[in-house]
Parts: C-alpha cells; sequence; structure tokens
C-alpha cells in the first residue's frame, strides 16, 4: 500500500488549490449570486473547514514557492530528455530532480511524497518556459501550461523506482520492438541485488559503457566492472557516476543525491548557451563501426591526447574562452542560429577529432585498410567507375 499512499498524498497536495480553493469558492459565489442567502451563510463542521484551509495554505505556499524557485534555477526539475545535453550539464555541476544551496545540488527525488509535488511543478515550470535543449517550437499560455503539466505527471512517474518496473513492463507490450530488450536487459541487471551495487557504484565511481547483460552484471558487482570501456565526455575525459550524500561510505546509506557546481571553465561555458556537443559518433563514413573493432575508447581517448602547435585540446579550448576575440562573441546569434561562441568551440573539437582519427588508424591496420576501401569506393561511385570489395583491392 505504501506507493498507492504516497502517490495520494502528492495528489491530494497538488489537487488542493481546486478541491479546497477554487470549487467551494464557486459553490459559494453561484448561491450568493441566485440569492441563497441561508445556504451562503451555512457553516460547514468547524473541524472540516480548519483542516481544507491548512490543506490549501500548505499546498498553495509549497506550489508557489517551489515554482518561483524553479523559475530562479534553486529548484530543478528533470532537465533536456536528450542525453548528451543532460551530460553537458552535469558535468558542469548540474543534478536534475535537486535543490541547489550555494554551489551544491541536493537530490530530493526519493523524499516522497513532498518529492513529486515539487517535482511536478519544477517540470511544468521548465516546460512552461521552455527547454533551451529541445528543437520543439515553444508553445504560450494555456497551451503550454496544459502540455506541460501532463509531461511532468507522467515523467514523475517514470522516474519513481516502486513505479518504474510496472511502467516499463506496459511499455514492453505496448511497444515489444522498442522497448522489449531495455526491459529485459533491465530485469537481468536486477538479478544482482541493488546493495551490491551500491557498493560497486562508490568503489568505482567512472561510468561504465554496457553493451550486454554481462556488462551489466559487472557493473553491479564489486571489482568486476573495472575492465569496461568508461562513457567520456566530448573531450575524451572519462565520465563519473552520481555520487550520494556521505562520500564513499556514508553514501552507500544516503538516498541524497549530491553535486558540487563544476569549476571547470570549459564544462561550464558549454552549458550555457542550450546546444549539444557529445562524442564523437562510434560510425565512421556510413559504414565503419569503430566498435567492431575496439577502435572506439581509443578514438575519444585520442582526441584530449593527441597535441597540436604543442598543446592538448583542453588547454586549446582552454585557451580559446579566455581569448579576446572569443569574449568579444555574441553568446547567442539574433537569427536564431547556433551560438557564434559555440561554433568557435565546436571548430577546435572538430580540428583534434581529425588529428586523432589520422593517429587512430596508424594503431589500427585493419580498420586503416577498410577505410582506404570505403574512400577508394566513396570515390568510385561519384566518377561512375565499379566499387571493389576487400578480397578484389588486396589482390
Amino acid at each position: 500500500n505504501t506507493p498507492t499512499n504516497l502517490m495520494a498524498e502528492a495528489a491530494d497536495m497538488l489537487t488542493s488549490p481546486i478541491s479546497d480553493g477554487i470549487i467551494p469558492g464557486i459553490t459559494k459565489l453561484k448561491q450568493l449570486i441566485s440569492g441563497d442567502v441561508q445556504a451562503f451563510r451555512n457553516i460547514q463542521d468547524p473541524e472540516e473547514t480548519a483542516d481544507a484551509l491548512g490543506r490549501l495554505t500548505m499546498s498553495s505556499s509549497i506550489i508557489s514557492l517551489v515554482w518561483m524557485k524553479a523559475n530562479s534555477g534553486e529548484v530543478t526539475g528533470g532537465g533536456p530528455k536528450d542525453p548528451n545535453a543532460q551530460r553537458i550539464l552535469r558535468e558542469a555541476g548540474w543534478q536534475p530532480y535537486s535543490v541547489r544551496f550555494g554551489d551544491s545540488y541536493f537530490g530530493y527525488g526519493r523524499l516522497d511524497p513532498l518529492a513529486s509535488v515539487v517535482g511536478i511543478v519544477a517540470d511544468i515550470a521548465e516546460g512552461f518556459n521552455g527547454n533551451p535543449y529541445t528543437d520543439d517550437p515553444e508553445e504560450e499560455g494555456i497551451k503550454a501550461l496544459m502540455m506541460g503539466a501532463t509531461m511532468a505527471i507522467f515523467r514523475n512517474l517514470g522516474e519513481k523506482s516502486y513505479l518504474s518496473g510496472m511502467i516499463n513492463f506496459a511499455s514492453a507490450i505496448d511497444n515489444p520492438e522498442y522497448y522489449g530488450k531495455t526491459v529485459g536487459f533491465n530485469m537481468g541487471g536486477a538479478v544482482v541485488p541493488n546493495l551490491s551495487a551500491q557498493v560497486a557504484g562508490q568503489l568505482d565511481p567512472t561510468l561504465r559503457d554496457v553493451r550486454d547483460l554481462t556488462d551489466k552484471w559487472k557493473t553491479r558487482l564489486p571489482f568486476l566492472g573495472g575492465d569496461l570501456m568508461p562513457k567520456r565526455n566530448f573531450m575524451g575525459e572519462p565520465m563519473e557516476k552520481m555520487q550520494h550524500l556521505g562520500g564513499p561510505l556514508l553514501g552507500l546509506f544516503s538516498p541524497i543525491p549530491h553535486s558540487q557546481v563544476s569549476s571547470d571553465k570549459i564544462a561550464t561555458e558549454a552549458a550555457k548557451f542550450g546546444e549539444i556537443m557529445g562524442p564523437p559518433e562510434p560510425v565512421k563514413f556510413g559504414s565503419l563501426d569503430l566498435r567492431e573493432y575496439g577502435a572506439y575508447d581509443r578514438y575519444q581517448e585520442l582526441q584530449g591526447e593527441v597535441q597540436m602547435d604543442g598543446r592538448t585540446m583542453r588547454q586549446s579550448l582552454e585557451g580559446l574562452i579566455d581569448s579576446g576575440d572569443y569574449q568579444r562573441l555574441p553568446d547567442f546569434a539574433g537569427d536564431g542560429a547556433s551560438s557564434p561562441k559555440m561554433d568557435a568551440l565546436r571548430k577546435t573539437v572538430t580540428r583534434y577529432r581529425t588529428q586523432a582519427w589520422q593517429e587512430l588508424i596508424q594503431e589500427f591496420p585493419m580498420l586503416k585498410q577498410n577505410y582506404d576501401i570505403s574512400m577508394y569506393n566513396r570515390s568510385a561511385r561519384k566518377a561512375g567507375r565499379p566499387e571493389h570489395q576487400l578480397l578484389d583491392l588486396l589482390r
């Protein structure tokens, strides 16, 4: 009964302004207009009236406070749905469903029933104000409010651990081709207890690239996930898992995620413009899947290691951000195009990725061979010549 009670309590708090405020007010107004003075003067049971006023006051105060704090960035909702956009914001220290105190974010997602109320209101505020990390046009007025409210409710339900299994199972039944593999993957991973996964997460703070069920088990078992490839940011640097308040030891028992606003000028700058800059794609030139050669992680790593003019990508980006030419660029383009500053950052990243690619194909001879074949075939298609297969070219 606990999940049902939590949801019911949150629903009561969210609807109190309507059920305890607007509806009784309209009823009394109708009685006054119709001339039914006796009904208007009738007072309900004093205890019920006091209870309704208490609920109304409490819920209205919480909703108003959360709305204001969400607009000022002191309370966060779920943020952008795009994982690359989430990654950029997290690199800068931002955290979803959290309260910000100074330079720290503290998650409230496990503090139900209050968490559901705060999360839904924060999501509505984010949707109403427009999310800079989406290509969808901003809605206006009541339509934006209604759409934001609907999406916020469903999104918050999906975030609840005690409902996620049921929601995922229903999604798999509705669309087995899209959701079936993910649900089976998560159910298979649940064979390893959550306590073991929490211990493993504290012992290995690096976020790992999970590609199959065996990898999933390794990340949930202490000391076994270290051989998996790390997930990397757009500069090729390993990313860290979400940490909990209390540090490595007490964090095992803490329900509160915690993050610190980053002092990294590159991460802070990249998160300013509402644009996405993710890691390089694993498939190059339409047919070369670097993962099949075991080269994708090395490619990401190389882009952060190679040097141009004696400087790494990080050093070049930091120098660019500090330069006068960069500082004179506007943050946003007036015609709705991409940010001039973000374009400058992307150009630098692209230069290093090009250099990293040249070094990568020298380290992986088979990849270079297939790359040469792909380039030959691409040229042949443009010139109208017949394409060749691998064995033909090797002969």
